[in-house]
């Protein structure tokens, strides 16, 4: 069963300056011990987290430790950790449907790409809010 994880769990677990950073820590090995089953991301993880990183910390370090966990970087000493899977029309159509469904809940449109896929899957979401309760089955890394 796998988890999707959310992407700002995995931009506190990048940034050492994110006051959640400790938890994300926490989530993160657990989910990494495969704990919760195998971790992937949509592809629109990526975006978002790079985007968010760079207005909310600037740090170019934050962006590159991110987008390390997607993709091989010479620059960093490990290979990619997650799996990321191309969001293609039906998982669209439906993250679409789900946002204005549950528009009052304030879901990014990425955040319901994430529920989307994790309910394709038959797995759960990774995520260190409870944004997703009541909407999907949630990780926190216990």
């Amino acid at each position: 069963m796998p988890v999707v994880l959310d992407t700002s769990l995995l931009a506190a677990y990048a940034s050492k300056r994110d006051p959640d950073h400790d938890e994300a820590r926490r989530v993160m090995r657990a989910v990494l011990r495969g704990r919760h089953g195998t971790p992937v991301v949509p592809d629109h993880v990526l975006d978002e987290g790079l985007t968010l990183l760079q207005h909310r910390t600037g740090r170019l370090e934050d962006a590159m430790q991110y987008v390390s966990f997607f993709v091989d970087l010479e620059e960093m000493a490990w290979g990619p950790i997650l799996e990321m899977l191309p969001v293609h029309e039906p998982l669209i159509h439906e993250a679409r449907e789900l946002f204005f469904q549950r528009f009052d809940r304030r879901l990014s449109f990425t955040d319901c790409v994430v529920v989307s896929l994790a309910r394709s899957l038959d797995g759960s979401v990774g995520a260190l809010e409870d944004d997703f309760e009541g909407i999907v089955p949630c990780i926190r890394g216990q």
